[in-house]
């Protein structure tokens, strides 16, 4: 897939927003997720998790503020298994927690024309710009690309502004975007199956390990203080018609990895971001299949080197 030369727009309404409210949102967000509130402002958001108590991760999210209130930003169908999770621990705080997904319209783009409607633009990756009823997002990738938040009609306004370029299969290409910017994905199949440190999380700046406790801390800190972490994610290739499911295996003589998100790179090839051990990596063959007809070739995995 080329890189980007155009300016294009990406419907987002597949993500959806989880709005945390009340007079304990932040003790209580500061308690629960991976990352540090306190790092939150009108101009900075960051990747973050929730965790269950084995560090496993129940959600994966950005985190932004918004007109002084608090949101989670993640696929429209983990809203409410995430609410239920919370929900466990809310009962001791005074917050509300609702799907808000329908408050605003969400679109991607990309192209330097962005620019030109909005010349101070978010220049690393995670920072954000308040713009009237816009808050404007830097996303992580070797090209510019940005979130728009807000108002529908602005966005599609700045849409037609742009005279942006249809795409055939918009949902791939923002999945290509994220997975050659290393920005790893949940899904329904995949909730509970991975560390935070096995999708390179603290690497995109989504672990605090400073902030002190929150839920599922412990594992967490003993992973990347002891150096126990034996799998982590990589990006790798194959031939393949069809892209494998979030949480399918990869193969060696057996089950030897988790593809965590995949994509087609082209007509007949597949971009994934798997988990694997760095052994098997380093020194065996893998494949996409039982039978061994479709190797993997990994790739140098991009890590958002422009987040902040």
């Amino acid at each position: 897939m080329n890189a980007v030369t155009t300016n294009t727009t990406i419907d987002l309404t597949l993500l959806g927003l989880l709005h945390i409210a009340g007079v304990d949102a932040k003790k209580f967000l500061q308690g629960q997720i991976t990352c540090d509130l306190n790092q939150i402002s009108a101009t900075q958001s960051l990747l973050g998790a929730h965790c269950n108590p084995q560090g496993r991760i129940l959600s994966l999210f950005r985190l932004f503020s918004f007109h002084e209130n608090y949101y989670l930003q993640m696929p429209a169908a983990l809203i409410p298994s995430a609410i239920d999770a919370f929900k466990k621990y809310a009962v001791f705080f005074k917050v509300t927690l609702q799907d808000a997904s329908s408050s605003f319209h969400r679109a991607g783009f990309t192209g330097d024309g962005l620019q030109k409607i909005f010349p101070l633009l978010p220049e690393l990756a995670d920072t954000t710009a308040p713009e009237d009823n816009l808050l404007i997002i830097r996303l992580a990738g070797d090209e510019p690309r940005y979130e728009l938040l807000g108002d529908k009609n602005a966005i599609d306004d700045i849409a037609i502004q742009l005279q942006s370029k249809a795409l055939t299969d918009p949902l791939n290409t923002w999945k290509y975007w994220n997975i050659t910017a290393g920005i790893p994905g949940l899904y329904e199949s995949t909730i509970g199956k991975f560390l935070p440190h096995e999708i390179n999380l603290q690497l995109l700046n989504g672990v605090s390990f400073e902030k002190g406790c929150y839920t599922g801390q412990e594992i967490i800190a003993r992973m990347h203080y002891r150096g126990q972490l034996k799998k982590r994610m990589y990006q790798a290739r194959a031939t393949a018609s069809v892209c494998p499911l979030p949480g399918s295996d990869i193969y060696e003589e057996g089950p030897a990895g988790i593809v965590v998100d995949s994509c087609f790179d082209s007509k007949d090839s597949v971009l994934m971001l798997v988990i694997c051990d760095d052994q098997s990596v380093k020194t065996k063959q893998l494949f996409l299949d039982p039978g061994k007809t479709q190797p993997l070739e990994f790739n140098p995995l991009s890590l958002g080197n422009d987040h902040v």
